[in-house]
């Protein structure tokens, strides 16, 4: 899978008509290396983009921009780290071979498929699905602040993130102590926080416009009637317009009740958030393949941690 993505980028040449926040990113970098805000709005010329990510997910393709080598490089090695994050999870859950061997198969053909390479090479989202797989793998084995770090970079690099916060806030007041909690809270908040305050600090109007403008557009061009504007696919609900973000703030408080009254395992909590973003991406205005890429990722998670019978400590 790896030498497939290598052999990719190598081969095909990316574009801003399929890859533009590829070119955004290198352009960033650029401005961040002049002693410029990263945060900007690009012209391609067939269209425009602003800076969409936060800060941890940009400052991860520092190190490859730096070297002078193609930018995808992170990917490719942050979608590798998360596959043997994976086989070392499965061995710390002290799962049964047969079990193991079995999820290792589904992760290996997961890892393979064409899309997956395909957002590999034109996504940035690998940051996100590393720190997200942690933060519940971390939690399943009772190791509640480094999953706390986890959750901060996860929040720190996609604001998707936020679909699972309710779930697992819920959860940890379920089973957790009220200091505790709010020590993970603390965590996580400064973990997530300290670039973005960086970045606030250094053009607050820029960078607050820029991360905004796909979730403040989208939503507009609904209200305004647009369905195929916001979304790479166009789902029959968003005919609901600027309705969904009911839909929206339903989904979300459904989801913590139901961690906040039933949920009282890891495995249950992992269930719950991978049905959280599933259903809060889905009734989004924007809706993309690398938007519920997480997802499967969970599951296989979910079941690991269900085949380890584990409780939280």
């Amino acid at each position: 899978g790896f030498l497939i993505r290598l052999a990719w980028a190598a081969l095909v040449s990316p574009t801003a008509q399929h890859a533009d926040n590829l070119f955004v990113t290198r352009r960033g970098l650029e401005r961040l290396m002049a002693g410029e805000t990263p945060y900007a709005y690009f012209d391609f010329g067939t269209h425009t983009n602003p800076m969409p990510y936060l800060p941890w997910t940009f400052l991860t393709y520092v190190p490859p921009f730096v070297a002078g080598v193609d930018l995808r490089i992170t990917s490719f090695i942050l979608t590798l780290t998360l596959l043997v994050a994976f086989w070392f999870i499965f061995r710390s859950l002290k799962i049964e071979p047969p079990v193991r061997n079995s999820l290792m198969l589904v992760l290996a053909v997961f890892y393979i498929m064409p899309i997956n390479v395909s957002l590999d090479e034109q996504t940035e989202f690998p940051m996100f699905n590393l720190m997200t797989v942690l933060t519940f793998a971390f939690m399943a084995l009772a190791r509640f602040r480094s999953a706390a770090v986890a959750y901060g970079f996860a929040l720190g690099s996609m604001p998707t993130a936020l679909f699972c916060i309710a779930p697992i806030f819920f959860f940890l007041i379920r089973t957790r102590p009220w200091r505790n909690v709010t020590v993970l809270v603390a965590i996580a908040f400064v973990v997530a926080m300290v670039p973005v305050l960086i970045f606030l600090i250094w053009d607050a109007e820029a960078f607050l416009w820029a991360v905004s403008y796909t979730p403040r557009e989208s939503w507009k061009a609904l209200d305004a009637g647009n369905t195929q504007y916001p979304s790479v696919m166009p789902i029959i609900w968003h005919q609901l317009g600027g309705w969904l973000r009911l839909v929206h703030v339903m989904w979300f408080l459904l989801f913590a009740v139901l961690a906040a009254t039933s949920v009282r395992t890891v495995h249950g909590l992992i269930a719950l958030s991978a049905g959280s973003h599933l259903a809060l991406v889905l009734s989004g205005p924007y809706v993309g393949p690398h938007l519920v890429q997480i997802v499967p990722l969970l599951v296989i998670l979910g079941v690991a941690v269900g085949a380890a019978r584990l409780e939280p400590q």
